[in-house]
């Protein structure tokens, strides 16, 4: 086996929409190992264990021991820089020790040093924890601008595709899937969080994780849609369009193409080569792979 690729349409924290498809890749050919779906386990653990909870011991044992495994997760892995810093600033006690925050597992509880100050939120606008260092959104401006709400990758995709823009990690539905995807592959990574550029992603061994966006490789902008052939090729038969199973087994293909290295799938990184602390969706490359705008 040359590699395995995970794909996981990843579901809250107390749901039972979490998806995950895993395939191996291996003398040019694609072999689906197992899927599965349901509520989270107790406990992060391992990645192998994770994914023998959904897909069975064949599909851990394939991801135990590939020299390359990509987890391609359908969940943002970074929050917008201006929602970090306003939350930085308020668990470092910006004019809030009074408030009975200060000692109220703040500190303790993962977000000093762990997802904060691993995703370069310190010192990021915050000289002094002055409350007027952090961002002043426009209320008159687009929805897509606000720093609160958006990163920069959400930005770049909503202009490449308007028709399938992004949802805010941080305003809307996607806070509570984007904290489990954000806790784990954390974990599982050693903290490292998730490749944001194709050299990273395709040199080296041991696991990739990337963010991904499934809509982008459906033939209509609606839920329900099929694949495009392009993708639906190297995907299992038996998943249905319009399930979870189907987005983890797009995420999959997605991830076994961004580390082929054929530029079939590109981070979106606006101004290129920055904005690693917010994380980057990885999308198709080339338009014709891409879901079409409504007529």
């Amino acid at each position: 086996m040359e590699g395995v690729a995970i794909g996981w349409d990843v579901g809250g924290w107390h749901g039972k929409a979490n998806a995950v498809v895993v395939l191996g890749l291996g003398a040019g050919r694609v072999e689906p190992l197992g899927m599965g779906g349901g509520a989270l386990p107790p406990g992060s653990g391992s990645l192998r264990a994770f994914v023998e909870h959904f897909c069975g011991p064949v599909a851990g044992e394939a991801v135990a021991e590939a020299p390359v495994v990509v987890l391609a997760v359908d969940a943002p892995l970074g929050w917008p820089r201006g929602f970090g810093a306003l939350v930085a600033s308020a668990a470092q006690g910006d004019g809030l020790q009074g408030d009975g925050l200060q000692g109220d597992g703040l500190q303790g509880d993962g977000l000093q040093g762990d997802a904060l100050r691993s995703d370069g939120l310190q010192g990021d606008g915050l000289p002094g924890n002055g409350v007027s260092a952090l961002a002043e959104p426009d209320p008159s401006g687009r929805f897509i601008d606000n720093p609160y709400a958006f990163r920069d990758t959400d930005r770049a995709v909503a202009r490449r595709f308007p028709h399938r823009r992004p949802m805010s990690a941080s305003f809307d539905r996607l806070g509570n899937p984007a904290t489990v995807a954000i806790r784990y592959t954390r974990a599982w990574s050693g903290g490292a969080g998730p490749c944001c550029t194709a050299d990273a992603m395709r040199r080296g061994e041991g696991l990739r994780v990337m963010e991904v966006y499934p809509a982008l490789a459906k033939a209509a902008p609606v839920r329900e849609a099929a694949t495009l052939p392009v993708w639906s090729r190297a995907m299992p038969a038996e998943v249905a369009p319009g399930t979870h199973l189907h987005d983890a087994a797009i995420a999959a293909v997605m991830g076994l193409g961004a580390r082929a290295g054929d530029d079939r799938m590109l981070p979106v990184m606006e101004p290129a080569g920055g904005a690693e602390d917010e994380g980057a969706i990885w999308v198709p490359a080339n338009a014709a792979w891409c879901v079409p705008a409504p007529a």
